[in-house]
């Protein structure tokens, strides 16, 4: 122990990029060994943890067309948001994920064939639907997404429900339990590799700490050597 402590002393520069390396390798090992979260105890008593927010990390399945359905399985129903996808942060995607999230198309919470859509629902007193931005609008009033096609199906605000209903029976789009999203109506989408939040935090806070200790600690020891070559100076003379 009092060896590497010297050593450590000797080297204190590069020995702090050892130790911020190993606790990123020991975070990212126990990240995708699927924990929720990692603790460092220390002498002080303290606990820090670096919580991974896995809540956060909704799976996402391919309807093509660079275009992905985020699934949400916390409510009675199992529904999803259709999202754009496009390719993932460069370095970070070979650790956190191929894809990321570029905008929102709409809401699902029922499959026909290709077609994917939610039950009519009047939004004549949504203000963002009525007065948001074009994008949320969109969002909000679009009804239906064919993955082949891409076609999407958008209502206007003040259209009723069953104006909603009739322009989805146009389609052959009815929102009955038959129809209804589940497990089994997606097992044909392949996953995404999505990036994850979690991941992506925890790997850009290690680059960052790293960066400032490459800019701090290399001042510091900048200066450190300044001083000991005045002193050796002062003493040769």
């Amino acid at each position: 122990m009092d060896r590497l402590r010297r050593l450590f002393t000797r080297h204190w520069f590069a020995g702090v990029f050892v130790i911020i390396g190993i606790v990123w390798l020991l975070t990212t090992i126990a990240y995708f060994s699927g924990a929720q979260s990692i603790t460092f105890p220390n002498r002080y008593g303290k606990r820090p943890t670096i919580d991974f927010s896995r809540k956060y990390d909704f799976p996402v399945v391919d309807l093509g067309r660079d275009v992905g359905l985020m699934i949400d399985n916390g409510g009675q129903q199992l529904q999803g948001s259709i999202l754009k996808l496009k390719e993932g942060v460069p370095i970070l995607c070979w650790l956190c994920g191929e894809r990321r999230n570029a905008g929102h198309i709409g809401r699902a919470a029922f499959r026909k064939d290709d077609w994917f859509f939610r039950a009519p629902r009047d939004e004549s007193r949504n203000t963002e639907a009525r007065r948001g931005r074009p994008e949320s609008r969109d969002f909000i009033l679009t009804i239906a997404y064919n993955r082949a096609t891409g076609e999407r199906l958008r209502v206007e605000v003040d259209q009723s429900v069953e104006e909603q209903a009739r322009l989805l029976a146009d389609k052959g789009l009815f929102a009955t339990e038959d129809t209804m999203l589940t497990q089994e109506s997606l097992a044909d989408l392949p996953p995404v590799s999505m990036l994850r939040e979690g991941c992506a935090v925890v790997q850009l806070a290690f680059a960052a700490c790293s960066i400032l200790w490459f800019v701090l600690g290399g001042l510091m020891w900048s200066l450190v050597k300044v001083f000991k070559r005045r002193r050796e100076s002062q003493k040769a003379t």
